[in-house]
This record gives structure tokens, C-alpha cells and sequence, in this order.
């Protein structure tokens, strides 16, 4: 069924559009909406709140040295560490905010 195809389509990715749902599952872009909002699904906004900094990448690279040390002592560490995809980069590009979003059954913040 329809809803079922839709909820597969955001299960592989909860960044896709509705314009994009409609064309990979051929189901109409008002279909996809009425399903999605019956569904509980809320297109959640990301907004980005730093810019990259001088000192950032010496940090990040002293950072992953210490991560493959940890797991160079126990390959399970990173069984232990969570990690989100709350955070997204860019550089030398913009970001387009009104596009960027994820849909998700709840409310994140």
C-alpha cells in the first residue's frame, strides 16, 4: 500500500522531499502530503548555528587520532559512543535552508 512505499522511502532517507517521495514511488506530490501529515510525519528544519573556525581542523584531526588509539585498544569502543547527525557541515558552498530538513515522528528539539 501507499503508505507503506512512503514509510520505506523515509526509512532509507528522512532528508528526501515529497517532490522526490512522489517520484520514486509514482504516487501523487498531494498524496504524499496527505500521507505523510495522516502518518504524524513533520518536516523538521536544520538550522545551522557555527561556521567552521580557524583551529577546527587541528582539533578534528586530533580528535580522530585519539578515536583510532581508543579503538586500536578495544576494536568494540565505538559500540560505546553516540553518535548523531544533528550537526551538518559545508564548506566554501551554501545551504539552501528552506530544502534541508528531515522528516521524523518526533519533535527532535
Amino acid at each position: 500500500d501507499n503508505e507503506i512505499r512512503i514509510n520505506e522511502v523515509i526509512d532509507n532517507n528522512s532528508q528526501v522531499s515529497q517532490r522526490q517521495i512522489s517520484r520514486q514511488t509514482e504516487i501523487s506530490q498531494s498524496s504524499v502530503s496527505r500521507i505523510l501529515r495522516e502518518s504524524k510525519f513533520h518536516p523538521y528544519h536544520v538550522t545551522l548555528v557555527q561556521e567552521p573556525r580557524e583551529g577546527d581542523y587541528e582539533r578534528r584531526v586530533r580528535f580522530c587520532k585519539c578515536v583510532q588509539d581508543k579503538i586500536n585498544h578495544n576494536e568494540d569502543f565505538l559500540k560505546f559512543v553516540m553518535l548523531s547527525n544533528e550537526a551538518k557541515f559545508c564548506s566554501n558552498s551554501a545551504v539552501n535552508y528552506h530544502n534541508y530538513h528531515y522528516y521524523t515522528l518526533e519533535d527532535p528539539h
